[in-house]
């Protein structure tokens, strides 16, 4: 698929294609490659199906553009780059006039989170689902499931101001457990090295292996939700 229908596959996925839009896409896939926007399209797909987001007040929902936009902001931390696709300017921090030099206040350190963590009342989750991206190492298949195994550095970057965080960031390593079927009906697909496993689930901690398990409930890759994705109609005849 060449720039062009790419760029008016995701549009039409996202109900986006008004010209603005269209061109901002376009400039998202010059600078950040084609396999990343299409990532970004699935995880806005996934998100969709799990019930989709609020905006920032919690007054509305996204729309699913909304939504692929907000997951490209989140994760081109390049200011440059940033720059070249959203067209916003870095403004520079204006100086407060005449003031008067203080050391800055103490922040709260990641190392001191002993403290608050003892001092917090437990309350209860009542749901927890996890949605998994990435490409699996070699399965191990048994009977009436698959299992595999995956590590994830998190990307701590944007978060909000004031939020302590670790100066080194630690893998999370994750065993995830496919049913037979769901995994017979992947497998083949994720044999082409472009492809990459999408898994939603239920997560559990696992105290003897120190690892976060999942159990699969639906299961699918890159590859087959664009097998999947509706052919976008042929652009209009140029106006004579």
């Amino acid at each position: 698929m060449d720039v062009d229908d790419l760029v008016l596959a995701i549009a039409t996925a996202l109900d986006e294609t008004n010209h603005v839009q269209m061109n901002l896409i376009r400039r998202m896939i010059t600078h950040c490659g084609m396999a990343q926007v299409e990532a970004w399209l699935i995880q806005t797909e996934m998100i969709e199906a799990l019930g989709g987001l609020l905006t920032t007040n919690k007054l509305w929902r996204r729309t699913p553009g909304g939504v692929f936009f907000m997951l490209a902001k989140q994760e081109i931390t390049d200011p440059e780059v940033r720059k070249a696709i959203f067209l916003q300017a870095v403004r520079p921090k204006k100086k407060k006039a005449h003031a008067t030099p203080t050391s800055p206040p103490p922040g709260e350190r990641w190392e001191n989170r002993a403290a608050w963590i003892e001092s917090a009342e437990i309350g209860r989750v009542t749901r927890v689902n996890v949605m998994i991206v990435g490409r699996p190492g070699t399965p191990v298949e048994r009977q009436g499931f698959t299992l595999v195994r995956l590590n994830h550095t998190p990307k701590l970057e944007n978060l909000p101001k004031g939020l302590p965080i670790p100066a080194k960031v630690p893998e999370t390593p994750y065993v995830v457990y496919i049913g037979a079927k769901q995994w017979r009906r992947v497998s083949e697909s994720l044999r082409n090295p472009e492809d990459f496993l999408i898994c939603e689930g239920v997560q559990m901690w696992d105290p003897q292996y120190q690892v976060l398990t999942v159990f699969v409930t639906a299961c699918t890759t890159k590859l087959l939700q664009q097998a999947q994705r509706p052919t976008p109609p042929p652009p209009p005849p140029p106006a004579t």
